[in-house]
């Protein structure tokens, strides 16, 4: 299965290009350009190793450390290239945390040609996991650490996660600072009976990527806590979280955690500034955001695709300005498979509207000078 982590900017470079834009009062409208990374990733000298992450001392070892761990996660890098350089930080900072979970490789394509041809890597950097000797995913691109933790502590646990105390709880959301919806059981030790019920609900939704279970024993009453990393619109899309009694109606419990996925909008997150799929964007103030409310576009929550806000009060609503004259509040949805973007500011009958710009019945408002359809449109043009 192969999934995209990211072709995102790091925080590192974010910071800095937030800074040196509010600085220089906005003046820098287009960002991230490979000459920033550069200059980022040129700052860090030498990367701090960490004794956890393995090195080959020759190519025997790449099969044989796989035979030994039963989970490995493998970053291919190469050492000329500056979003590798970012990626490997990441990767062996996260490993101080991580390598009690699964083992880590690190490899450089420069000094391992032959095993990088062998696994067909020619990206860099490329994060690969593998169980069992067989690869599950396969990763690009992301020097974010939040996301490559997930990622990682994702694949290398089972669902639901036993909490062995509120240290170890307080840990792992730190893990899962990216993670949309977590769900923990808190079982009493009287009634150990409703852990069958709860697994019977995991299972249902394991290979949902949104959610995370947890579990732990407890003295107090059972419950079911939900903690949604975005709240309402009244709350600025903070984080939320609901406690629920834990009971065996598994139907029940089905509703609660539907319900929790139901999300109409996000805030429009930097990191995820690039993206490979249509997005739709909701751009206006907050208060023209409580108003649109009522706004039968946020009566229809998806799972997969919410709507992303983006506050025209905020720096990021440049992302959007440099397509050109526009009233907001609006809605823009973005094809990124052909580059073209669409625009509609009288927010009437929005569905309709969606239909038709996903058949290109209409003009677009904007075309992105270039488009790939595998890799998204360049930071240059975002």
């Amino acid at each position: 299965m192969f999934q995209r982590l990211g072709d995102q900017p790091s925080n590192e470079l974010l910071d800095i290009l937030i800074k040196e834009e509010q600085e220089q009062y906005l003046e820098n409208e287009y960002g991230m350009i490979d000459d920033e990374v550069r200059y980022i990733a040129d700052a860090y000298y030498e990367i701090e190793i960490n004794s956890n992450v393995i090195f080959l001392k020759n190519q025997e070892d790449y099969h044989h450390i796989q035979e030994r761990y039963s989970k490995t996660a493998i970053l291919f890098t190469v050492k000329w290239d500056s979003t590798s350089k970012l990626a490997r930080k990441t990767f062996h900072e996260i490993a101080l945390y991580l390598h009690n979970y699964l083992s880590m490789i690190d490899i450089d394509c420069f000094d391992w040609t032959d095993i990088c041809n062998e696994e067909n890597i020619f990206e860099w950097p490329t994060l690969i996991l593998i169980e069992n000797k067989t690869i599950k995913k396969i990763y690009q691109g992301s020097t974010d650490k939040n996301e490559m933790t997930l990622a990682l502590f994702r694949f290398s646990v089972n669902q639901p996660y036993l909490i062995e105390d509120d240290c170890s709880e307080t840990l792992i959301e730190n893990f899962l600072t990216r993670q949309r919806l977590i769900v923990i059981a808190r079982i009493q030790y009287e009634e150990k009976f409703l852990y069958d019920t709860y697994k019977n609900l995991v299972d249902i939704f394991l290979d949902n990527e949104h959610i995370f279970f947890m579990f732990q024993y407890s003295t107090e009453s059972s419950s079911l806590i939900l903690k949604q990393k975005y709240g309402d619109i009244n709350s600025i899309l903070q984080r939320k979280t609901i406690v629920y009694t834990l009971n065996q109606d598994l139907n029940d419990l089905k509703i609660l955690i539907f319900d929790a996925l139901q999300i109409s909008l996000i805030p429009f997150d930097p990191l995820d500034i690039i993206k490979s799929t249509p997005t739709i964007f909701l751009v206006a103030s907050h208060s023209q955001l409580i108003q649109l409310n009522d706004n039968s576009l946020l009566n229809h929550p998806s799972t997969e695709n919410p709507l992303i806000w983006i506050d025209t009060n905020s720096l990021w609503v440049l992302t959007i300005n440099q397509y050109g004259h526009i009233s907001y509040p609006a809605v823009i949805y973005i094809n990124y498979s052909n580059g073209k973007v669409y625009m509609n500011s009288t927010l009437n009958d929005i569905d309709a509207w969606l239909k038709i710009v996903q058949m290109e019945s209409i003009e677009p408002f904007y075309e992105l000078s270039s488009t790939d359809i595998d890799e998204g449109p360049s930071q240059k043009e975002i």
